[in-house]
């Protein structure tokens, strides 16, 4: 049975202005991440929402941003927005509907996971190329849509 993350937030609550949050999808060490809603644009986004906004982790995370925005390469996210509101700060990135790679494995064939694993293997190595590092490379991590 998949547990539900237990995420602090009020569905009444708009982040920066614009960003309503809708559900939990994840809780990190250090951040939390939701559904939430573009009120301007009405598209859905994921939104990654930082729990400490000391200046040292505004500087990890303007720097986490800025190198993750740059890059478009199929098997990665894209990024859009990074606010720093007062106490809060999140960036935006595009949501993925898709399942975690421990779910798809138990009911993928082999043809179906390796194909997977080849996509995942060309996207960390569009980062390698890069010369990027992704660092928190986990089955959880990696999302595979209804299309693999």
């Amino acid at each position: 049975m998949r547990r539900e993350p237990r995420c602090v937030m009020s569905s009444d609550e708009i982040l920066g202005g614009r960003y309503r949050l809708v559900r939990c999808l994840g809780r990190g060490a250090s951040c939390d991440v939701y559904e939430a809603l573009d009120v301007r644009l009405g598209a859905t986004v994921a939104l990654k929402r930082f729990r400490e906004a000391s200046l040292d982790a505004l500087i990890r995370i303007k720097s986490e941003f800025r190198t993750l925005a740059g890059i478009a390469a199929p098997g990665l996210v894209r990024f859009f927005d990074l606010v720093v509101d007062d106490d809060v700060a999140f960036f935006t990135m595009e949501l993925v509907d898709g399942a975690p790679l421990t779910e798809f494995a138990r009911e993928a064939a082999g043809d179906e996971l390796r194909g997977v694993l080849g996509q995942v293997a060309g996207a960390i190595g569009e980062l390698h190329a890069r010369g990027q590092l992704h660092r928190d490379l986990k089955p959880a991590n990696i999302l595979v849509t209804a299309g693999g």
